[in-house]
């Protein structure tokens, strides 16, 4: 089971009466009692008493306190595998009897409220009040008790895919919801699957009412989270650019606010890189980087995800220049040439991949003019693409001194110098960096420095640069020599 942070507190109101592990009398619930041993409630001829808090703002602070209560040795054996699919469905059983009893009671509660809270609850329900007092009210109720008004999230979600003019309005209360009150930030939500089942069977131990409605709840909120992010992918298929905008914008603040279905969200932003839109991929790519700038750690994760939508079949020269865009821009740390040389990799082998001339041979009716306008691998790979990727190289390059480009990708780049344009003075730069003291290197850049285009457009200040700092490197070899 993931850890929580201890250091998080607990409000008076908050505080626990049952206990996780206390023993007490077993309902009698015929054949489920001697498999699920749950403590019994006190009944009460007045109004009964609630086992939740009427606010409950925080539900998985309030669950952690109650974890407290159980063994950390039992915890960790029973972590290892899932429970048996019989046992979880008696517990379920279980759970939602205590939660229908205890919303029996919330609702006597709120009975006794003021007619304004009662104006809140009739009009979240839909009874009264417009489409958009609907959304306020229900997202209000989810704030103060979300265990006991988790009907209300669903009919939330509904309510966003099938009011297009409410679908802003509904995915901001969502949004404000899971990434503020909802969802815990230090862990991923926890299926009854996952629990620690075992414990409470055949009358080990009596499992506490309270936390097996907080158990039974947190598996409720995860298939509901599922929900709102396929209302989420259904925005970002969405014909218009503003719909993706916003939906990206939701994608990114949940990823930075809760570890919950994080693989999901990181795949919905990468994806987008490669929308033919420019907006939107522009906005991906923005996403991701403030995600970034938030959970650095995360570095690996989100480059291997782009690295293979990179090298993903069919994707666009454009999508496969957001890629090498957002790459090149990632930040690196000394010491930890992992991914940096990850990264090395990746521009070779897209270098090895659309640097390449074509094999198959030009009609003879286009030959004439293809043979004009393609020379070598110019054809293949465009000039900001390529200048993407050797930009990308020489910044990643000084944080891993130990990499050692492979004589393929040597000659990838030797292909591209022979080319004319910037592409040749960039890859020059780079092969003047990687293999600079080799005679190959050499003869190479005589023969660019032969041709007089070199030195002209804007590229010629930076040509005339390489040449001053292989000439300069030569002398003091020489002398050294």
């Amino acid at each position: 089971m993931s850890s929580i942070n201890p250091k998080r507190r607990r409000g008076k109101r908050d505080k626990p009466k049952e206990s996780g592990t206390s023993k007490g009398v077993s309902p009698n619930t015929g054949a489920s009692a001697s498999a699920a041993s749950v403590a019994a409630v006190p009944s009460s001829t007045k109004t009964p008493r609630m086992l939740l808090p009427d606010s409950l703002n925080q539900w998985h602070a309030d669950e952690y306190l109650l974890h407290l209560k159980l063994s950390s040795s039992s915890l960790s054996s029973t972590s290892a595998s899932s429970a048996p699919g019989d046992m979880v469905t008696q517990f379920r059983s279980l759970a939602d009897e205590q939660l229908s009893a205890e919303l029996t009671r919330y609702e006597a509660y709120v009975r006794t409220l003021s007619s304004d809270d009662q104006w809140l609850r009739s009009t979240a329900t839909g009874s009264a009040g417009t489409a958009s007092d609907r959304v306020s009210s229900a997202t209000l109720l989810l704030q103060s008790q979300p265990v006991l008004n988790l009907s209300l999230l669903p009919e939330l979600i509904k309510l966003g895919g099938a009011e297009p003019r409410l679908q802003n309005m509904v995915c901001e209360s969502l949004l404000d919801l899971f990434s503020s009150n909802l969802l815990p930030e230090d862990r991923p939500l926890t299926s009854m699957f996952d629990r620690p089942l075992e414990q409470y069977t055949g009358g080990k131990n009596q499992l506490s009412p309270k936390l097996l409605m907080l158990w039974r709840h947190e598996e409720l909120l995860k298939q509901h989270y599922s929900s709102f992010l396929n209302l989420l992918r259904t925005m970002l298929d969405s014909s218009l650019p503003q719909t993706k905008l916003y939906a990206l914008r939701c994608c990114g603040n949940l990823l930075s606010s809760a570890p919950e279905c994080e693989s999901t969200l990181l795949s919905m932003l990468v994806n987008k890189l490669g929308d033919p839109h420019p907006k939107p991929a522009a906005a991906a790519a923005h996403n991701l980087r403030t995600v970034l700038s938030e959970h650095p750690a995360m570095s690996a994760v989100v480059c291997r995800e782009v690295q293979q939508l990179a090298f993903r079949p069919n994707l666009s020269s454009q999508g496969i220049y957001n890629c090498a865009i957002f790459l090149n821009q990632v930040a690196f740390t000394r010491g930890e040439p992992e991914l940096p040389t990850s990264l090395l990799e990746t521009y070779f082998k897209l270098f090895a991949a659309h640097a390449t001339p074509p094999s198959s041979k030009p009609s003879s009716k286009s030959s004439k003019s293809k043979s004009k306008s393609s020379v070598g691998p110019a054809s293949n790979l465009p000039s900001r693409l390529l200048g993407a990727l050797l930009t990308g190289v020489n910044r990643a390059r000084p944080y891993a001194p130990d990499f050692d480009p492979s004589d393929a990708h040597l000659s990838d780049l030797y292909r591209v110098a022979h080319t004319s344009g910037h592409a040749a003075v960039q890859s020059l730069s780079l092969l003047f960096e990687v293999d600079g003291k080799g005679s190959r290197f050499g003869r190479a850049l005589y023969e660019r420095m032969k041709d007089g285009g070199m030195y002209g457009g804007k590229s010629g200040t930076a040509f005339f640069n390489l040449v001053y700092k292989a000439a300069k490197a030569r002398k003091g070899e020489g002398e050294g020599g």
